[in-house]
């Protein structure tokens, strides 16, 4: 099951976004927007979209008030009623999703040149299509993992590393079997050994043990013996004293 490592997922976009795209010809193509490839992959690692899905994703599916995509599940795409899946975005990437939306606006494309709004494709079937794409930047960058299968195991993965709940992973990841989550964390590794041990090491003691603090009808008890001792001290000094004035007066007599 390959996925990207964060580390590794970061480079990729980097050099996506400054790698030169050429076509079959050898010619660099100009795409209408700088990185847009880039944002494509980026999209679908960061909300485990299907790429089959992003083939029919349009800007008016887009809630960046919201902040949520719907995304129609390419496993239904052949049912009469087609399901829609509602996914989270993340609004620390608005700038992401405006770019894909501006992207696909009218007047960039010459594939949505009379096309009505509602219809209008984030990734029209005019344009080099996923797949091509993938292959593109698979021999670009010596990458034979990269496709979209690769990116949405990226995106599971992730959820399992942060939250290490297999059933926010599902959720998340639009799992059907619990069996399909189950297999990302075997994969990464997340067994019982690992979690066992963690619990252990959250609840060690420490190394040096404290001393048991006293309760408080304990501390009360000492408190009250310091401040007899030091009024017992107190008198003894002033005794002495008036011992001492009393001498002094019988001798001068």
């Amino acid at each position: 099951m390959p996925y990207y490592e964060p580390e590794e997922f970061s480079r990729l976009l980097v050099r996506m976004r400054t790698e030169e795209f050429r076509d079959k010809r050898g010619l660099v193509q100009k795409l209408p927007s700088r990185g847009w490839h880039a944002d494509l992959a980026e999209f679908l690692a960061t909300t485990g979209a299907r790429a089959g899905e992003l083939a029919r994703l349009r800007p008016v599916d887009f809630d960046l008030g919201g902040w949520t995509v719907d995304i129609v599940n390419n496993k239904h795409a052949g049912a009469a009623a087609a399901s829609i899946d509602r996914l989270q975005l993340d609004p620390a990437r608005g700038d992401l999703y405006r770019r894909l939306i501006r992207h696909a606006s009218p007047g960039i494309l010459k594939d949505h040149e009379g096309v009505p709004r509602e219809e209008v494709l984030i990734l029209p079937a005019g344009e080099s299509s996923w797949t091509s794409i993938c292959r593109h930047w698979k021999r670009r960058l010596g990458d034979p993992k990269l496709c979209g299968r690769t990116l949405r195991h990226t995106f599971v993965s992730a959820v399992l590393r942060v939250t290490g709940d297999p059933a926010a992973a599902r959720e998340l990841g639009r799992h059907r079997s619990a069996e399909t989550t189950m297999r990302y964390v075997h994969a990464l590794g997340l067994d019982r050994r690992k979690a066992v041990q963690s619990v252990g090491a959250l609840l060690a003691p420490p190394q040096t043990p404290e001393p048991w603090p006293p309760s408080d009808a304990s501390s009360q008890v000492a408190n009250h013996s310091a401040a007899l001792k030091w009024v017992v001290g107190l008198l003894t000094v002033v005794m002495a004293g008036v011992t001492v004035a009393a001498l002094r007066i019988a001798m001068g007599r």
